[in-house]
């Protein structure tokens, strides 16, 4: 949330700054943070602890975070995945770039596993 365009969010009133919470809370998952308690993700994502708690929480009930039994940690889910995939699948100029892509996502070898993003996934996935 330290990203010096941000400044100008709070006079935009349609601007979401739960949204920016929670995206924040997302990103700062990385290479180096694979698993973070509250306390890291809320100095990470450059939020309090309370509202790091709710993001968290929000995040778990959408499947996107974990938290791991034992240790108490909270680590990205596969799931979190959707959001790249949507990006990539919505993209002209990566699908010119890699014609595999559209081969593989026609194969019927392709596991039914494999995520799919769709609009509907969100949706539905809380009512299950």
């Amino acid at each position: 949330m330290s990203d010096p365009d941000a400044s100008a969010a709070p006079s935009d009133l349609l601007f979401n700054q739960s949204l920016e919470k929670g995206l924040a809370v997302l990103s700062a998952f990385n290479s180096r943070r694979r698993t973070m308690t509250l306390a890291e993700a809320a100095a990470a994502a450059g939020i309090s602890k309370s509202s790091a708690q709710r993001m968290v929480h929000t995040l778990e009930v959408l499947g996107l975070v974990r938290k791991q039994a034992q240790t108490r940690r909270y680590e990205l889910t596969p799931r979190a995945l959707q959001i790249g995939f949507a990006y990539l699948a919505a993209d002209a100029l990566i699908e010119l770039a890699n014609p595999s892509s559209r081969s593989w996502r026609a194969s019927p070898a392709r596991p039914a596993t494999s995520p799919s993003p769709t609009a509907a996934t969100w949706s539905t996935s809380r009512a299950s």
